[in-house]
């Protein structure tokens, strides 16, 4: 099986989600990240780095 994990942002997310749902996809998770959490998670990366 094959797997494929995709952050997308939001102006190429939906023509992304219906070309791979054409292709035979299927979505099993779907959310949105908080910016602030995304930028937290990078900033514990830099200070860990």
């Amino acid at each position: 099986m094959d797997r494929m994990t995709v952050f997308a942002g939001n102006r190429w997310a939906a023509p992304l989600a219906r070309a791979l749902r054409r292709a035979g996809a299927q979505t099993v998770a779907g959310r949105r990240i908080p910016v602030r959490a995304l930028l937290a998670s990078l900033d514990a990366v830099e200070t860990q780095a």
